[in-house]
């Protein structure tokens, strides 16, 4: 059983809140621990299968004193300006050579902080600094896995696994709502392009809407499905769902912008008088052999390739590397 002490500002309890996928409403003291329930609350003691098994996290209020005897793990939260008078010697006081202490930034480590506590390690302090999200990999990295919790997720890594294996990834595509033709001919519409000169990146800020908004929403759902369906303390031994399922968002958004980026032959303008009305607009874009003849066929066509296959792929590829981490988590 590793324990943990979390120490300083305010946003060691918004963390806490992280952990536990809820708001907690307080800054008293607390004892989190692994549970078998959602969260269950005793007294200052609150347990859930939000918290990884295997260690505890101290979290003492304001101004009391704390008995830390079996605690060798510590964090320190702190916003900007880093490294504070208090910071320090809260340092000093913990200092001893059989115990870990971190410094945990509300945001990123920038190359100076980097020289700052490169320094603080030359003058003795063992002392690192990671930024917020990054304090659960430093969590879990430090802890060993027992025998019964490797068989727990053992048994839970197979259900994971089959899972992934019985997704029916077209299935999903097909209840998907920006596939329906509502959406697709929403994309394209006069009145979503009439003021807008350039149809290819026109289509693209509406197609956005139907997927980031509804349609990616459908996506995360398939990949959630996946890895976070049921009690699992092996996803919440890596990571938080939030801060996993974000950066998931981010690299589908990457990968929409660069697939559906403006063909050659669609780098043209349409000129205000093209978009006087819908009549004019539907004839200018179908006309045989005018320069948007076959940008709505072509432009649907792609988007659709990009929903069945580009971000299916993605979801696919990213359970499968997630699932890999899990087996060489726990071998």
């Amino acid at each position: 059983m590793k324990k943990w002490v979390l120490l300083g500002d305010e946003s060691r309890w918004l963390f806490a809140e992280r952990m536990l996928q809820t708001s907690i409403g307080t800054t008293k003291s607390l004892l989190l621990k692994h549970g078998s329930e959602r969260i269950n609350w005793s007294d200052n003691i609150v347990s859930s299968y939000n918290i990884p098994p295997g260690f505890e996290v101290l979290i003492p209020a304001y101004g009391e004193s704390m008995n830390i005897d079996g605690f060798d793990n510590f964090a320190i939260f702190e916003s900007m300006p880093y490294w504070k008078e208090a910071t320090e010697v809260t340092v000093k006081l913990l200092d001893r050579r059989d115990r870990q202490v971190i410094v945990v930034l509300a945001d990123s480590l920038d190359e100076s902080m980097k020289l700052r506590y490169k320094q603080l390690r030359d003058r003795g302090f063992d002392v690192s600094a990671v930024p917020v999200e990054g304090l659960l990999g430093v969590l879990h990295q430090h802890r060993p896995l027992s025998a019964e919790i490797k068989r727990q997720m053992q048994m839970e890594l197979e259900e994971i696994k089959k899972r992934a294996e019985e997704i029916d990834y077209d299935e999903s595509a097909d209840r998907m709502k920006c596939l329906t033709d509502e959406a697709k001919a929403e994309i394209v519409a006069f009145h979503n392009v009439k003021g807008r000169p350039h149809l290819w990146k026109s289509y693209n800020e509406t197609a956005v809407k139907y997927l980031f908004l509804e349609g990616l929403s459908d996506a995360l759902d398939v990949y959630k499905n996946i890895l976070y369906r049921g009690r699992q303390s092996i996803t919440s031994f890596i990571w938080d769902e939030q801060t996993n399922v974000a950066a998931l968002k981010d690299k589908i958004k990457k990968r929409f912008f660069d697939y559906m980026r403006t063909p050659p032959r669609y780098q043209v303008f349409m000129s205000t008088d093209e978009q006087r009305n819908e009549r004019i607009y539907q004839a200018v874009i179908e006309k045989p052999g005018g320069r948007f003849y076959g940008i709505k066929k072509e432009y649907l066509k792609r988007y659709e390739q990009f929903i069945r296959h580009e971000l299916m792929d993605i979801i696919r590829d990213e359970a499968a590397h997630q699932i890999k981490k899990m087996e060489g988590m726990i071998k």
